[in-house]
């Protein structure tokens, strides 16, 4: 049997095989002799000797050397083996990579074949990274090289990967069967120990009320466990969090439509009890896209409980609103002076951080007292309908249409201003609506 390659250099070598040294030449003649020329072969020889005793770069530079000569196929093969292995001891990978794609290709076969054994042989040695630098340079010419790289990633607790390699490989007997049946158990468990780590740091960074990053967390958690299938409960739970993330900015729509969503997958007490509150919470509410004209608004139900507060809330449903700007703005007593007067007319004034102001009037038709209810048509041309003014921050319009509900006006004895609560809508020189809420000493939310 013949053997060729770096298989037949390996194999020379650990047998002993080599040249001796020519023996000394003894002349009478005073001329001393030349010694002959080292034969080709003899390149090849010494790097086929250093290899065996792991000198790889100095087996990698008699091996070029021998290339330079004229070599028979077998001896070729064996030196550019060598250089292939000195390439992959060394970690060249790409040097082994251009190797391979500047010889011809029933070289490259065979190298890669050798590669191919030599890997196999390190994956049944436990030397999974070997096996997979190996088989990792030869895959592109050897199929097979993925089986072997599906087996090392499996080892090494590398699913993913195995999962990607096993596309890779031909076949379906009962065998590979067997391993596409590990690889994927083992890519469950992995996904679901994943999933597992990012819901509990969601639910951690909840407790330390960090909820941007706990609804990032609970949102890829969430998306895992759904890809998997079932898991209802760690998927409710992952909704949840991003409800309390979305209720902690006051979007209490988007956190009773979360909450919504656990309640399906896990309809336990809290999450009920929570929907119910987040719900009540949204009704209580008035988001951009419900400000669409004066006539069709609907203002938000109302109630009345806790202490009594002082705030001013506006809500811009556009940026070239002249008023409010198409912001969000909230105002309290923690920040804010408000002060109220009213005779025939309610003036309200606040005094807000960085120079913020704001003056809003609002009058009865005909001048006459406030009471609670609702006044449409609010700043027409009509001078008995009612009025509303609103300007403030250096802002304010020519001509406004709107209208208010009033839901307390309490005066004192000398006609003074105690409390009052209103939401309002108006539509400031033509452009559309912004929403607003004013409190004074009132106990409506």
């Amino acid at each position: 049997m013949r053997l060729s390659g770096l298989g037949l250099a390996l194999a020379l070598v650990l047998c002993g095989c080599g040249t001796q040294p020519p023996a000394a030449v003894v002349s009478a003649s005073p001329v001393a002799v030349v010694p002959p020329a080292p034969l080709p072969v003899d390149n090849l020889k010494q790097a086929r000797a250093l290899a065996s005793r792991g000198d790889w770069r100095a087996a990698a530079s008699f091996a070029r050397e021998a290339l330079k000569t004229k070599l028979n196929e077998s001896d070729a093969l064996e030196a550019r083996g060598i250089l292939l292995e000195t390439s992959l001891r060394i970690g060249d990978y790409r040097g082994a990579r251009e190797l391979l794609a500047a010889v011809t290709p029933e070289e490259s076969e065979g190298l890669a074949r050798q590669q191919l054994l030599l890997a196999r042989q390190a994956l049944d040695g436990g030397k999974y990274p070997d096996a997979i630098l190996r088989a990792r340079t030869v895959q592109e010419i050897e199929p097979a090289a993925h089986e072997v790289l599906a087996r090392a990633y499996l080892a090494t607790n590398q699913t993913e990967l195995a999962l990607a390699e096993l596309k890779h490989v031909p076949g379906s007997g009962p065998q590979m069967q067997l391993l596409r049946e590990e690889v994927a158990d083992r890519a469950r468990g992995r996904s679901v120990e994943l999933a597992g780590r990012q819901l509990s740091l969601a639910q951690l960074q909840a407790e330390h009320g960090q909820w941007g990053q706990a609804a990032v967390a609970a949102r890829k958690a969430g998306a895992m466990f759904e890809r998997m299938g079932g898991h209802k409960g760690e998927r409710a739970l992952a909704a949840f969090i991003e409800a309390q993330e979305a209720a902690s900015r006051g979007e209490f729509k988007a956190a009773a439509r979360l909450t919504s969503q656990a309640v399906e997958l896990d309809p336990r007490a809290e999450y009920k009890t929570k929907l119910t509150f987040y719900q009540e919470k949204d009704r209580l509410l008035v988001s951009r896209d419900e400000i669409v004209d004066v006539e069709g608004f609907q203002f938000p139900p109302t109630i009345e409980e806790g202490a009594a507060r002082d705030t001013l809330y506006l809500l811009g449903s556009t940026p070239d609103d002249p008023v409010v700007g198409g912001r969000e703005l909230f105002y309290d007593v923690k920040k804010t002076r408000f002060s109220g007067s009213g005779d025939a007319m309610v003036n309200l004034k606040t005094e807000g951080p960085g120079r913020d102001y704001w003056n809003l009037v609002f009058t009865g038709p005909g001048r006459a007292d406030l009471k609670p209810g609702l006044y449409d048509r609010a700043g027409s041309e009509d001078p008995d309908a009612a009025a509303l003014d609103i300007s403030g921050c250096e802002r304010g319009a020519g001509h406004s249409i709107g209208k208010f509900q009033v839901y307390e006006v309490v005066y004192g004895p000398k006609h003074e201003l105690q409390r009052f609560a209103a939401d309002f809508v108006v539509s400031a020189d033509g452009h559309k609506p912004f929403f607003g809420k004013v409190r004074y000493h009132s106990r409506y939310r």
